[in-house]
Parts: C-alpha cells; structure tokens; sequence
C-alpha cells in the first residue's frame, strides 16, 4: 500500500473512531439526563393522598380509591397514564347528589402493580365488580374515559344486574370500526407514547429513561387548551409514573391483550357518550361507532375539548352527568347535542 493511501486510511479511521466516540459520550449523556429512579410509594402517598383516600384490599393487592359524597354511588374509571385525580373535580361537583367512589387501576397511580401481574381492560373489569362486592354495593352506575370507557363497557357486560347507567367520556374499544364520522377530523400532534410502546427496545428504555417532556408532550395532545395545563398537573402525572412499579406494569399492560367486546352478547344500560371534539387520541368519529352499537344512547360531543374533556370542563361535563343520571329516560329529541364553551 502507498504512503497515500495509507494516510487517507489513518485520517478515515480517525474520523470513525471520533464519530463512534461521540455515539458513545451521547449514548451516556441521554442515559445521565434521562435516567430516573422510581419513587418509593410512601413518599407520593404523603403528597397525593386526597381527601376521602383509603386502601382498599382485593384479590390482585391493595387498591386505593376515593370515596366522596352520598346519594347512589358512580364508580369513576381514569385511563391509560393517569389516576383518579383525573376525577377529583367531577366529585367535588356531584358529591350532593352521588356518592363518587374513584379509583387508580393496577399499574397506575398510588395503587402500584398488582400481585397478578394482569392489566388488560377484563381483569380491570374484574375488580371493579370485586370492589363493588368488598363496599357492599349491590347496584351502581360506572363512568370511564379512554382506557376507562372500555374497563367499564366490560363491567357492564360481566355485571349487567349491577350497572344501572353507563358513561363514555373519549372512551377506548371501538376498534377498527370507526366508518360513521361527522365529518370532523383532528390532526395528530406528532407521535404518541403509545408510538414508543410499540417497540420492545424502546418500551424497555422507557422502564428507567423516562424525559419529562414525554409526559409534557402527551397532556399537550390530550388537551385541546393548552393554557388548563399547569406545572403542578404536569407534575403530578410524571411523578406518578415514576411510582415504583408503574412504568414496569405500564410496559406490561401494552404486551397483554384483552378480547375485544361482544355487542351480540351485550345488552347495554342507558348509556351517555360524551366526546371532545378535537381528541388526537382517540377520534370523534368513534364516538358515532358507539353510538351506533349502544342503541338506547344520548351523545354529546363538546367543540373546545380534547381526549380528557371531565378534566377542561369539569362542570359542564359533570352536570350534564347529573342530569343523566337522574333522568327516567333518554328523549328521542335529544340524542345528539353539540356544546360549544
């Protein structure tokens, strides 16, 4: 080899061994800036605790829930990420009228993984009937968004003598089978979470490289008002997945499947769907699906909401709970109800 080439070579090998040094030193920076130890329970316990917050026994551990006010009791069910802080407003709202009981599911919130190592919309539907057993609840209405909604289609299915009224808010399980739209159609705001959970080298990453901004960027696509969202919500969301147990459970739950809903088999209670119009989550077109397999239904879908429409509009969206609720009947007149804020 000439004197030439052998330069050219040692100039490449250099420049190699520079850029595989600097994959290196980036690889070890995102690992420095990114990696996040979980937080022992008993210290976000001593700050979330909410008033009327209490420990519940079951078979798949210890579940925390939140009891408030009197009157028939509404079980309230969160979604994927969240907790039943997601309802505190709603409870505040109604606890004249219904006694709330809300409730962090498995893998999410104060309550932690469960002993079962199950996390699929049946199982929460299990417990829930089990914690209604364990309260001595004989009959209840349940209200669920996004992942909630299809925990408490499920219910209703395995409980029917149970559920009296059934509340959709965003609500998962719809499937593939979204044809029926109204013609409003929302952006999505770049990739989602559920983009990164896909894949198995990136849902194990995010068991201990956990960026704020994730979180940040998914309260940014699940509300459609930016402004609602303050650095105390955002933080409560991120700390909570960072409860010890959460995010392992949370990579879990996306490798487990639940079967898919049995409307030949369903005789569904009076049902109200509610749906924020601008969901990049889950599409308002869904909201028309359900409406369409759940015949005795009322929608309302609200013009400046997003996928969490309880949490921008809580009072709204909770009396229109009320008046559901209370009502005898679904008028034919009132099926379908656009509220513009």
């Amino acid at each position: 080899m000439s004197e030439g080439r052998k330069n050219i070579w040692r100039v490449m090998k250099r420049v190699v061994n520079t850029i595989i040094g600097l994959i290196i030193i980036a690889i070890i920076a995102t690992i420095i800036a990114f990696y996040k130890r979980d937080i022992p329970a008993a210290t976000l316990e001593e700050k979330y605790l909410l008033e009327g917050s209490e420990f519940v026994t079951l078979s798949d551990g210890r579940i925390h829930i939140r009891k408030v006010g009197d009157g028939p009791v509404l079980f309230l069910v969160h979604g994927s990420f969240s907790s039943l802080h997601t309802w505190k407003r709603w409870q505040e709202h109604l606890k004249d009228d219904f006694t709330t009981i809300s409730l962090d599911l498995p893998g999410h919130g104060l309550t932690g993984p469960g002993i079962s190592g199950k996390y699929t919309a049946n199982h929460y539907a299990d417990l829930i009937v089990e914690l209604a057993e364990a309260l001595d609840i004989e009959k209840f209405h349940i209200a669920g968004n996004s992942l909630g909604g299809e925990v408490a289609i499920k219910t209703a299915i395995l409980a029917p003598e149970k559920v009296q009224k059934l509340i959709l808010l965003n609500s998962a399980g719809a499937g593939f089978d979204t044809s029926h739209s109204d013609g409003a159609e929302s952006k999505r705001k770049g990739f989602t979470i559920f983009d990164l959970l896909k894949y198995d080298f990136t849902a194990s990453m995010l068991k201990k490289l956990t960026p704020r901004f994730l979180v940040d960027k998914s309260l940014r696509q699940v509300y459609h008002i930016d402004s609602l969202i303050t650095p105390g919500h955002s933080q409560r969301y991120y700390e909570l997945l960072l409860r010890e147990g959460n995010r392992a459970a949370t990579m879990e739950r996306f490798r487990q499947e639940s079967t898919s809903i049995n409307w030949e088999d369903f005789d569904p209670p009076p049902t109200l769907i509610m749906w924020g119009r601008h969901d990049t989550w889950i599409p308002v077109r869904q909201a028309w699906y359900f409406r369409r397999m759940i015949p005795d239904t009322q929608l309302i879908i609200y013009e400046n909401s997003g996928h969490v429409p309880m949490e921008e509009f809580p009072e709204t969206t909770a009396n229109d709970a009320r008046a559901f609720l209370k009502a005898r009947s679904i008028r034919a007149d009132d099926e379908v109800r656009i509220t513009d804020f």
